[in-house]
Formats: structure tokens, sequence, C-alpha cells
């Protein structure tokens, strides 16, 4: 049985994996890289679930590891950064011996949030692993990661999955061809953006509002892009830093899918599908000055 049958696409790296696993092969460090919503947690999860033979959440599984940035008591948001002291109990939990299985899994799921101190203290466990010691770390792109972890790390870079092949995993999940191909036709190739789309309503809106979105700035004049963008932060938000990343996060899973389709040559590729994020947004505006 295949253990990433839930996982919509990436074939060769869930090939890679099982071949990996079935000739005692893994390595102990692995940076999985691409878009939000492409996959890779839950790829990672039924990677970890296959490794510990369960099918219970990677968090409810005791030698299982989960890192991401704390929140802060003060302002109740999340930090800047993943700490030092994180990570050095990070490296402890793992050099414990196991309670479940033969293994020991880190999943560290903001590898670019890592700070100088924090990736470090992190540079000799991936150097010198200890035993059955697995560490998996989620990036949105290469660049936004520390060089020196990267180059002790084994690289799967997840790409946008093809409308097609969403709209059949859909169909096998019980919706209408009608309602699977429009929802994979929105999904900007990221399976995840089209299981919540089915979940969530008011996500599956404001998806759909961004596509229209983008595609009135794309016309506009500069003036007009910044006086839309202040225009459809919601008055009522408290935190408008926020809503205003949020709405980037939205305008660049599009913008990215509309550029994939016109792009043909492999450096464009590369750079698009890895590069384009909110600090993409700022040099667009700040070249059209």
């Amino acid at each position: 049985m295949d253990p990433f049958s839930k996982t919509i696409g990436h074939k060769t790296a869930r090939q890679v994996f099982l071949r990996m696993i079935e000739n005692n092969r893994l390595p102990h460090a692995i940076l999985l890289v691409g878009p939000k919503y492409v996959g890779k947690t839950h790829l990672v999860t039924e990677l970890i679930q296959h490794l510990f033979n369960t099918s219970r959440h990677p968090s409810l599984i005791s030698d299982v590891s989960l890192l991401t940035r704390e929140i802060d008591q003060k302002t109740s948001k999340k930090k800047s950064a993943i700490s030092v002291k994180q990570v050095r109990a990070l490296v402890e939990r793992l050099s414990m011996t196991p309670m479940e299985g033969n293994w020991k899994v880190a999943f560290i799921q903001e590898a670019d949030r890592l700070s100088i101190g924090a990736a470090n203290a992190l540079l000799k466990t991936l150097e010198e692993p200890k035993g059955n010691s697995l560490i998996i770390l989620r990036a949105s792109s290469i660049e936004s990661v520390l060089p020196t972890i990267v180059s002790r790390c084994q690289i799967f870079r997840l790409s946008p999955i093809a409308k097609l092949e969403i709209s059949q995993a859909l169909q096998k999940r019980g919706l209408s061809k009608t309602e699977a191909d429009e929802i994979s036709e929105r999904s900007l190739g990221c399976p995840g953006i089209a299981i919540r789309f089915i979940q969530d309503s008011e996500m599956r809106a404001r998806k759909e509002t961004a596509i229209v979105q983008v595609e009135t700035l794309m016309s506009a004049s500069l003036p007009e892009q910044f006086r839309s963008v202040f225009e459809l932060i919601p008055k009522t938000e408290v935190d408008k830093s926020v809503a205003l990343s949020r709405l980037l996060d939205d305008w660049s899973e599009v913008l990215r899918a509309q550029m994939l389709k016109t792009i043909s040559t492999k450096h464009s590729f590369n750079f698009f599908t890895r590069g384009f994020d909110n600090s993409s947004w700022r040099w667009l505006f700040s070249t059209r000055r």
C-alpha cells in the first residue's frame, strides 16, 4: 500500500522517499521547498506516519517534535524568529532514546525563520546526527534559508500541480467533474488551496476576489495601485499590517500562477516558483516609481 496515497501530486518526491525508506537510506536532514499550500506539510505528515506505522497526527507522536515560532505573551503575536533556546531544546529531545519506535523526528515548519544563533545551534546536529534521527525543514524557497543549513540537507523542490491532476483527485473525493474543474482552476496549482476551497467558504471567496483584484491592478496606474491597496484593507482591522500581509499573500499566489502560464524558460520558471512573495510585490511597486 502506498503510504502517500492521500497526497495530491508530487509523484517523484513520493517515489524517492519510498525508495530511500525501502533501502534504509533516508537522509538525516531534508529540506522541502515550494509555494504555500503546495503540499509540503501533507507530504511530511504522511512520511512521519509511515515511519511510525500510525495514522495519528505527528503532534500526537511522542518521538516527533514540531518546531515553529513562539507566541509573544505581551503582543499575542508570533515572534519574528525561532530562538536559540527553542533549537537547543529540540536538539536535546533528538538525543533522547526513542519511546515508540526506532526514530526521533523534528519538523521545523519555518526554516526561513531560524535566527542566526538558532541556525548555528542546529548545525552540529545536522553534521553529526545521533542514531535514527530525522530533521525535516520546510520553507517557501531555498534562498530564504541560510546557506549553511541548506548545504547540509537533501533538497526536495515541490512545484505547483497540474490542474487536471488536482481535478481528478477532487473527483475521487466525491466532487462532480464540473465543481472539481472549477476548484482546480482556482487553486493555482496548490492542492492545499483546493482542499481549503472545499472546507472553508470564507477562504474560497477571498481567493476568488484576489484573482479579480490582481487583474484590475495590473491594468491600473501606479497611483491607482497604491490607492486600491489602502482601500482594500478592512477599516475595522485592528492590525492593518496583518491584513495587508494577507492581502499581498493572496495576490502573490495569483500572480505566480499567471506568470507560470506564460513562462517557457527554465531560468524564469525557477525564479518565479521559488522567489515571488510579499517582498517581491514591494520590489515591483518600487521599480514602477
